[in-house]
């Protein structure tokens, strides 16, 4: 038989868990918008203070890109927005 000691792994695990939630109170307290995008525009998390602020649920737009979801003039801002934080 093995025997491993998981006591740091467990402490990891909850140092996220508590960083998570940290950071959802933080989001839920904030009454802006909040999107997370990866640099290809595509849509990684929605963060919205009160349901009616978007058009579609917020897992709506969770994996699309920022180019099928907004109007062109936008969405070209959001990339150049994009290529400047590279």
């Amino acid at each position: 038989g093995h025997i491993m000691d998981v006591t740091e792994a467990h402490e990891r695990e909850a140092e996220v868990r508590r960083t998570r939630d940290r950071m959802e109170s933080i989001l839920q307290a904030v009454p802006d918008l909040l999107f997370e995008i990866d640099e290809h525009g595509r849509y990684l998390s929605v963060h919205a203070h009160r349901s009616g602020d978007l058009a579609q649920p917020a897992e709506c737009l969770i994996g699309r890109l920022v180019r099928d979801v907004l109007p062109r003039e936008i969405a070209d801002l959001v990339d150049e927005a994009i290529r400047e934080a590279e």
